[in-house]
């Protein structure tokens, strides 16, 4: 009876001890927890890379960095806050780098951790990527100049010193959500590995994956690397 009644005691003790430590979730709280993204994994599935976003409130930021771990769990490296954003890591067939977008260019570094190097040097950016199954080629989303010409990607256009900031219009889109339209579009270019040449492989003024509705899966790769698929939408 004495045991029952220590039990019982204990019990409600510890109820109003959880009961205490209840609370609201905060707006601190919730920015506080980490976002995991762009999961993949490497060709054998030994490995993993994951984005990794951590708000910082105090700066009104997201900073992004890229974790790499074994398929059990174990952790390899993260990399990416202190070097500055990184996104959409790939790991090689070979299972020897890690690919990713840094400072709007490919880099890569080795999967246990290495100086980073420079792959591509687009002017006008990169916004996304995918490897060829052979990884002889890189298809490159990027926002170019529909008039310009595939080496116009490479050198530098010059930059817009001028103080007027008005916008002319006469076609749509001219605004989508929170950002204006420019008369760049979106393009894919074929990036040969081996001799770093570039192709643009849908000229004209229109946007290939659609603004707002693209993503890696509307560009692919046939196995053999002879033919690309991808998705356009040319309606004025």
């Amino acid at each position: 009876m004495k045991f029952l009644s220590t039990f019982i005691l204990g019990l409600i003790l510890i109820v109003n001890i959880f009961a205490n430590s209840k609370r609201v979730f905060t707006f601190e709280d919730f920015f506080a927890l980490k976002r995991l993204s762009n999961l993949k994994t490497s060709v054998t599935g030994n490995y993993l890379s994951v984005e990794v976003t951590t708000p910082d409130i105090e700066e009104n930021t997201l900073n992004k960095s890229v974790l790499i771990m074994k398929s059990n769990g174990d952790i390899i490296q993260e990399f990416g806050t202190k070097e500055g954003k990184v996104k959409k890591p790939y790991i090689s067939n070979n299972e020897k780098y890690v690919y990713f977008i840094k400072d709007k260019q490919i880099w890569r570094m080795m999967l246990a951790g290495s100086m980073p190097e420079k792959i591509t040097a687009i002017h006008s950016g990169v916004k996304n990527f995918k490897f060829s199954p052979k990884e002889n080629y890189i298809l490159i989303e990027s926002d170019v100049l529909p008039a310009g010409t595939a080496q116009d990607c490479i050198n530098s256009v010059g930059e817009n010193k001028s103080k007027i900031q008005a916008r002319i219009y006469d076609h749509l889109m001219y605004r989508h959500w929170n950002e204006w339209r420019d008369e760049t579009r979106a393009h894919l270019l074929l990036f040969n590995v081996k001799d770093k040449t570039i192709k643009d492989l849908t000229p004209g003024s229109f946007d290939t994956p659609p603004i707002a509705l693209g993503s890696g899966h509307d560009y692919a790769f046939s196995p053999d690397e002879k033919e690309i698929s991808f998705v356009s939408n040319h309606d004025p």
